[in-house]
């Protein structure tokens, strides 16, 4: 009841529930988790409130509604003034990392890993130390390289259309096998600081 309409847990927003919505929601519809995604970065918040100097670089918990008196700023209580230091909250920066990979479809398994992207683009080339995926018109590709050695079983979620599917540890080529429509599977020893990627084509017609 103390709470102002549309600030804190009134109706304000909150970084760390932005990307743990947009993780949610991407497995269900990824074009509008992305638009949501794309709505919650510092960049939109710049463009939305440019006059307010936090927001832009860094910024707080949790951001004003729309309705209240101080859009875009944050909440001023006394025994929590997030305004005397709205800036390095770290939900701002590792929030949207952490629902990023919501989109790249990373989940971990018992055995390994389980790939299954979901970036509603025609095109994109994503390079991250340790995992990375790439999308064309004709082709998909990603790589794992893994922080310690042992047996590992990856399950890739293919999109419609996939043709040649073919694994490699470094320049080895690995058995595949085709576990239901769009989805396989492929097991290899791995060491750490080695490479394991896959590839496969795409029906264009």
């Amino acid at each position: 009841s103390f709470l102002e309409p549309g600030s804190d847990t009134n109706g304000g927003t909150w970084a760390a529930i932005d990307s743990w919505l947009t993780l949610a929601w991407s497995r269900r519809d990824p074009v509008r988790a992305w638009s949501f995604f794309l709505g919650t970065t510092l960049a939109a918040h710049a463009e939305a409130f440019p006059k307010t100097w936090y927001g832009i670089w860094s910024g707080p918990d949790s951001y004003n509604a729309d309705y209240h008196p101080r859009p875009g700023e944050t909440f001023d209580l006394h025994f929590t003034p997030m305004v005397d230091f709205p800036v390095m909250n770290m939900n701002r920066h590792a929030g949207p990392l952490y629902a990023f990979l919501g989109f790249l479809g990373i989940e971990t398994t018992e055995k390994g890993l389980r790939i299954d992207p979901r970036l509603p683009l025609t095109e994109y080339d994503i390079q991250l130390s340790h995992f990375g995926l790439r999308r064309t018109r004709e082709e998909e590709s990603g790589y794992y390289r893994p922080v310690c050695s042992g047996q590992w079983e990856f399950e890739v979620v293919t999109r419609e259309g996939c043709g040649t599917f073919t694994a490699w540890v470094g320049d080895v080529l690995v058995a595949v096998e085709k576990i239901a429509a769009n989805r396989w599977r492929f097991r290899a020893a791995c060491e750490k600081g080695s490479s394991l990627s896959w590839r496969y084509t795409v029906s264009l017609a």
